[in-house]
């Protein structure tokens, strides 16, 4: 469907931000992942990476921002939160669809 081919691309435009040195040149020219104001999209990312060190100045400066948000701030953040692997993990591949337990027979 149409809704999930969104999802995907959302999924892998978040995705890419998770490489500090995109974030860090992106938030050269913005304040937020989705631009001037905070949002799930910000948190998605924030929840898999390390603090940046010193080599990504832009990124250090947002990420001890949103380190302050609270809890309640972080609840009303506009946008759907989208869950990434955390830098560094790769993803299990799917399992196969388990079949059905054999039941045993009762002895007779």
């Amino acid at each position: 469907s149409l809704r999930a081919l969104d999802i995907d691309y959302d999924m892998s435009r978040l995705a890419k931000y998770t490489d500090l040195a995109v974030l860090d040149a992106h938030l050269s020219s913005a304040s937020y992942i989705n631009g001037a104001e905070p949002a799930q999209a910000d948190i998605s990312v924030f929840q898999v990476i390390a603090p940046p060190g010193a080599a990504h100045p832009n990124a250090a400066r947002w990420y001890s921002h949103v380190a302050s948000f609270s809890k309640s701030r972080v609840a009303s953040l506009p946008g759907d939160f989208e869950a990434l692997n955390p830098v560094g993990v790769t993803p299990p591949p799917p399992q196969a669809a388990c079949e059905p337990c054999a039941i045993p027979a009762e002895p007779a």
